[in-house]
């Protein structure tokens, strides 16, 4: 089978088109299938990539070069918020399955896959066209590998321990203010600070931190999924690593720090699964971080918490939407 993956990643768009390709990736390769990338970036993402193929392509604008790669492919799967109507027509025109990740119903599409795997897809009004198999919600959630087949866990009477991860960059400086309040405030609970790859901040958070903060420095999926079990609650921003959370059962509270989350967020909050605490502007975001740490307090909120999101997400949707799209291939040939 010929499967293409055209993307994007950078230290400014972020890592989270990528990191829903890769997911797939991994589930295309239990199946013994190797797909290819076609990526919008520069060589620092090529690690992330392993052994596939990969294509470094400013692909929105060198078309004539995308179409050589992927004219007769057998699935191509676009996951970008950039593409346009001439990229979709293309992948129509030459694709035996197109398959687009399109979390805001950006654009129209003739035929293929649409996946939307938020929480709040089914709230979207896409078109329904019969030519369209959508698969829309938490349970086609493109989660890392290290996320699929989550330990159980045993949650404690006391919050001992918290995880404080804001993103790859912390574009917005919260990390620093964010611990030093939380320092004055539950100077009784340990904290696990998570710092990005792309961090400025470092030596202003080193200033701030004292005996109960630990400085974790650029963890692996797997290292990150150890803290995020050693944690009882977490402190988060929105995207994907809020997913990560509720698939490990982790009670969190999230922080929106871009635009695309808080649907997203406050879906999750409207549910039960997680308290969103914020926009990073809002004046008084960290009050409510305060409180949402009392609400999570009493263990029955916690557990209450956990049960609504088993309810919500698969951690390894990523194998039934490789399963869907080659059961799906097989039936148009």
């Amino acid at each position: 089978m010929n499967v293409f993956f055209i993307t994007e990643a950078s230290s400014r768009v972020g890592f989270g088109h990528i990191s829903r390709c890769i997911s797939l990736n991994n589930a295309f390769k239990e199946k013994d299938i190797n797909p290819r990338f076609i990526v919008k970036g520069d060589e620092s993402i090529e690690q992330l990539i392993g052994s596939n193929k990969i294509y470094l392509l400013n692909w929105l604008e060198n078309t004539e070069k995308l179409y050589d790669l992927i004219n007769n492919a057998d699935v191509v799967i676009i996951d970008s918020y950039n593409y346009d109507e001439r990229i979709v027509k293309m992948l129509d025109e030459n694709v035996k399955l197109p398959v687009f990740i399109d979390d805001n119903n950006i654009l129209t599409y003739p035929r293929g896959i649409v996946i939307n795997s938020s929480v709040h897809a089914e709230d979207i009004d896409y078109l329904n066209n019969p030519e369209i198999d959508y698969l829309l919600g938490a349970q086609y959630a493109m989660l890392k590998d290290t996320f699929w087949d989550p330990p159980n866990i045993t949650l404690k009477e006391e919050i001992r321990t918290l995880i404080v991860t804001l993103g790859i960059g912390d574009h917005h400086n919260l990390t620093p203010k964010l611990i030093e309040f939380l320092n004055e405030k539950v100077p009784e609970i340990k904290k696990q600070i998570v710092i990005g790859k792309h961090f400025k901040n470092i030596e202003e958070i080193k200033k701030v931190k004292d005996e109960t903060c630990e400085l974790i420095y650029f963890p692996d999926a797997k290292e990150m999924k150890n803290l995020m079990l050693n944690s009882d609650i977490a402190i988060s921003s929105g995207g994907q690593t809020s997913y990560e959370l509720m698939a490990l059962n982790i009670p969190s509270i999230i922080i929106a720090v871009v635009d695309n989350q808080i649907d997203s967020v406050k879906k999750l909050n409207e549910i039960g699964i997680s308290i969103y605490a914020g926009w990073w502007e809002q004046e008084d975001l960290f009050d409510v971080v305060l409180q949402s740490i009392k609400t999570l307090t009493p263990l029955e909120n916690r557990r209450k918490m956990i049960i609504k999101s088993q309810k919500f997400i698969k951690p390894d949707g990523s194998r039934d939407v490789v399963n869907f799209i080659i059961k799906k291939l097989g039936k148009s040939k």
